[in-house]
């Protein structure tokens, strides 16, 4: 498969599941099927145990991001974009569920970069509504991206703010679960580790220009936030609603 093949089977997909969404009348076949052509056109991952699991070439893997993005910007229906989020990147499905993951991160990564809000609201849902494990690890990968790669990086981070404040709380969420700076026995209260001295200046930037930014996941609940994290609330280790816990 050439790069122009893989660029149109990406949008084939991309394009299938939005109207599964959109129209919310296909059958769960349908959907599964979509699902599974997520996994193997997309992502390169087949079912069949007897394939070899094949890897993106950097190349197909920048287009994909790419590709992401800027469907994910162009898709106007906030209820659709996410469930076709989701369905790229839930961490529920096993199958090539880490490097999913870093796909997820570097899609993030680039939202980032280019300040696309889309990219990043659902970014901050899906923080929400997974295993905290796998928050802390976006979170700790965008840190190594604008906090040690990058010798300005964190103006990128700070601008996040203006783009989506809900990111940037559940980003703090994520922070204040992973740095606890508590030893597993409280009873010792011995700190444990501290975070980078760049990650708390990105963080005191956000709290003092909107201190109201801890709030922010319950000030701004919509309806989509509410179906999404009701769904999801049964999960054992999920991230808190806002930061304050852990502060």
């Amino acid at each position: 498969m050439n790069q122009r093949q893989y660029t149109s089977s990406v949008q084939e997909v991309l394009q299938k599941l939005e109207n599964i969404f959109k129209n919310q009348s296909g059958s769960s076949f349908s959907k599964d099927s979509t699902i599974a052509r997520v996994d193997n056109v997309i992502f390169k991952c087949s079912v069949d145990w007897i394939s070899q699991q094949k890897v993106l070439t950097p190349v197909e893997e920048l287009e994909l991001i790419d590709e992401l993005c800027m469907y994910l910007q162009q898709q106007k229906h906030e209820y659709v974009r996410y469930r076709v989020f989701e369905a790229l990147f839930s961490m529920a499905r096993e199958s090539a569920q880490m490097y999913r993951r870093e796909v997820l991160c570097k899609l993030v990564s680039l939202g980032i970069a280019a300040k696309a809000s889309a990219v990043l609201e659902c970014a901050a849902l899906w923080m929400k509504s997974c295993d905290k494990s796998h928050a802390i690890h976006l979170v700790m990968s965008l840190i190594e991206d604008y906090c040690t790669l990058q010798k300005n990086g964190t103006i990128e981070l700070k601008s996040c703010l203006e783009v989506s404040p809900r990111f940037c709380c559940v980003f703090t969420i994520a922070l204040t679960s992973n740095y606890t700076m508590m030893a597993r026995d409280r009873a010792q209260a011995k700190l444990q580790r501290f975070p980078e001295l760049q990650v708390l200046d990105v963080v005191q930037h956000w709290l003092l220009t909107e201190p109201t930014l801890c709030f922010s996941t319950a000030t701004q609940m919509d309806k989509l936030w509410r179906t999404v994290i009701k769904a999801t609330q049964t999960l054992p280790d999920s991230l808190a609603l806002t930061p304050l816990d852990g502060l």
